[in-house]
């Protein structure tokens, strides 16, 4: 036998004890309180065993479809600016008619959405360079919501 071939032989049989491919989906549809579809809220599919989370966006009729999941259960999240994240645990693998139902966010919810530098505006500086420092070195980073100033202590910037 060839090196190539036992090479070959070798892969293949790596391969097929390696288990099944991930081949399953979860398929469904968002909608708002009153059943009208909602496009682009990102849909994840969560599998804790394996920390890993695939995510596809819902179409113009509020489908989505996550494929090449294990055959495990999930959880599912759901995520769009201006809506409440909907979790639901213990989703089947395969599952092929869920509908999640999304309501507004609403105070705290929505506020912890809001990007860093959606105030950036309301900021007075007396020097327009101390503006330019403060974007360059805050606002381009710190995108990921409010933080309690109390915990905000950037080192190395003018602002501490």
């Amino acid at each position: 036998m060839t090196n190539s071939i036992r090479l070959a032989g070798f892969a293949l049989a790596l391969f097929l004890s390696s288990g099944p491919v991930d081949a399953e989906s979860i398929r469904g549809t968002i909608v708002d309180a009153s059943g009208k579809p909602i496009e682009g809220v990102m849909v994840s599919a969560i599998d804790d065993e394996h920390r890993k989370w695939m995510s596809v966006f819902s179409q113009k009729d509020g489908s989505f479809e996550i494929n090449g999941l294990r055959n495990v259960d999930h959880s599912i999240r759901t995520q769009l600016m201006g809506l409440a994240d909907q979790w639901s645990s213990g989703v089947a693998a395969g599952t092929d008619d869920m509908v999640i139902q999304t309501r507004p966010a609403v105070g705290d919810e929505l506020e912890v959405q809001r990007p860093a530098n959606s105030a950036f505006s309301m900021l007075a500086f007396d020097n327009p360079r101390d503006k330019m420092n403060f974007k360059m070195y805050c606002s381009y980073c710190h995108q990921s919501g409010w933080h309690d100033s109390s915990e905000v202590r950037c080192i190395g910037s003018i602002f501490l």
